[in-house]
């Protein structure tokens, strides 16, 4: 078995009776042993962040609302056996063993990229303004707007990603490591199909056997990226933002004697309780000038409006950027729950990151300078640093040890080994890496994946027909299939209008600002005419 099927491995379940208390203990038959992985996985933080009770509120909350779909159908004389019982699961995209019971379509996405490069636009010199520029500009402002128009982006195109290569399972982590300016982030937005801002891309990525071009034009809610810094509308409060994303988002399917905005009333709690977020439901999420939660619970927030959105591939850009050891550890395993639980695929770019966080992680992508040095299993990637003829240092954390490895000003050879023996320039990492047995083994798992999807494409139960089958189902009445959005024009306008008209009402700064400066600006203006003549008659 190939280090790339470690995602197959089954994480136990955590059974609780309701996502309101802690975790039940379970019945002596009913004991599991967890593997070393799953241990890190799941290891307790007692501050923050508890990975086993996350789980277990979800796993509660959907059986929940199974037996009220039961109880419901059972009083209508149906067939409890043939009933499609709505599953808290399938509503926020969760795989769950669970689902192969209920028989509900899975969204289960596989990511290959093959021979991925990435140009972009190149460095641009940037010249201080003088008045004679300025008056240039102004009478040949014509000419510059028609350069600009036919023109396109300036400065010389620039390879920013060069052949990169790589599968990644559903239910799997990817660490991508590399210094400032390596590439971290183009490669993030690439695999999430935002690829608006760079001049070309080429190579092939395959969403579940989807290629690029499809895959963004039909699916484009399927794959979310996440910037760096965490922007919200600062008015709005924790519950309003995360209610926005549900009322767009929450599937056409709903339990027989529920409504829509209970059942969003709902998993927003569930939600919040997740991860550690409750007491701030009311909170205003705030930003820099405006006082509201603390930047790890905005971080948080960020977290579960990307699954409220259910995206299927999701992409975090140095999401630990200001947060104190203890936090990004609650947010490495907060991320670890949404992975586990909804069975997604997750890229995660770092570039701090300690121990317990690196544990997190099922693979690592090791960048240089644009070139790809490493991309296999985290707990063996130090390992092969050493192998190259690195010098270990025990005292540096792994992530710090492996972007270390491509500095030339912090890295250290093994005794005996110098910069001539030893691949030090990123052509030749990434030609060691090529040679490496993880490169044999990634490619044979590329094509096996690949194969499987082939195989699958006329199959009801593949992995592509599931995912086709799931996203059609979740599609609201007078929505087309060809449709990315899954609520219709109408409801995303009258959404709209609703977070606006509350962020009116809330914005009390703005409100009075602007009724005292009418008031001001009317007195000033009166003024003009007081005590004026009632004629315009001279007085003699």
């Amino acid at each position: 078995m190939s280090y790339l099927d470690s995602a197959d491995r089954q994480r136990p379940a955590t059974a609780g009776s309701d996502p309101a208390t802690a975790v039940p203990s379970r019945a002596p038959s009913e004991n599991i042993e967890l593997p070393e992985m799953d241990k890190k996985h799941h290891g307790e933080h007692q501050d923050g962040v508890n990975v086993k009770e996350a789980e277990a509120q979800f796993n509660a909350l959907a059986r929940r609302l199974t037996r009220q779909s039961t109880k419901h159908h059972e009083e209508s004389g149906g067939d409890v056996e043939k009933q499609e019982t709505f599953d808290l699961l399938e509503y926020m995209r969760t795989t769950s063993g669970k689902q192969d019971e209920a028989g509900f379509a899975k969204k289960h996405v596989g990511v290959t990229f093959e021979n991925l490069q990435v140009t972009g636009v190149g460095g641009v010199k940037i010249y201080v303004r003088t008045f004679p520029d300025a008056v240039k500009e102004f009478f040949l402002s014509p000419y510059y707007m028609a350069k600009s128009l036919v023109g396109g982006p300036g400065g010389a195109p620039k390879t920013i990603l060069h052949s990169f290569n790589g599968a990644v399972r559903p239910g799997e982590m990817v660490l991508v490591l590399g210094r400032p300016g390596s590439g971290c982030s183009s490669f993030l937005k690439t695999i999430a199909n935002q690829r608006g801002s760079f001049m070309r891309v080429d190579g092939d990525v395959q969403y579940a056997g989807i290629g690029a071009g499809e895959f963004e034009k039909r699916y484009a809610g399927q794959a979310a990226y996440n910037m760096e810094d965490d922007i919200h509308y600062p008015i709005l409060s924790v519950a309003q933002t995360l209610q926005f994303a549900l009322k767009l988002k929450s599937p056409g399917r709903l339990l027989p004697e529920q409504t829509r905005a209970q059942l969003n009333d709902e998993v927003l709690d569930t939600l919040l309780s997740m991860l550690n977020i409750t007491h701030t439901r009311n909170t205003v999420v705030g930003n820099e000038f405006i006082r509201g939660v603390s930047g790890g619970e905005r971080k948080r927030v960020s977290i579960a409006e990307m699954m409220a959105s259910r995206a299927c591939v999701c992409s975090w850009d140095n999401s630990t950027r200001g947060l104190d050891a203890s936090t990004a550890l609650d947010y490495a395993k907060s991320l670890r729950v949404m992975t586990d639980i909804f069975k997604l695929t997750t890229f995660v770019s770092l570039y701090q990151a300690g121990e317990g966080i690196y544990d997190q992680f099922d693979k690592v992508l090791l960048i240089d300078e644009g070139r790809q040095v490493y991309f296999g299993p985290a707990k063996e990637a130090r390992n092969y640093m050493l192998s190259l003829g690195f010098r270990n240092l025990p005292r540096q954390t792994t992530a710090d040890y492996l972007t270390g490895c491509t500095d030339p000003n912090e890295r250290a050879f093994a005794e005996g080994r110098s910069e001539s023996d030893v691949p030090s320039t990123p052509d030749q990492l990434a030609q060691a890496f090529q040679q490496s047995k993880y490169w044999s083994l990634m490619v044979a798992e590329r094509q096996a994946m690949q194969a499987e999807w082939q195989q699958q494409a006329s199959d009801p139960a593949g992995e592509q027909s599931q995912f086709l089958q799931a996203n059609k189902e979740e599609k609201r009445k007078h929505v087309s299939r060809k449709d990315p959005h899954t609520v219709s024009f109408v409801s995303m306008v009258k959404t709209l209008v609703w977070r606006q008209w509350l962020m009116q009402i809330q914005d009390t700064f703005s409100i009075f600002t602007s009724f005292a400066t009418a008031i001001i600006i009317a007195i000033v203006a009166g003024s003009l005419y007081l005590n004026l003549p009632l004629t315009a008659a001279v007085n003699s």
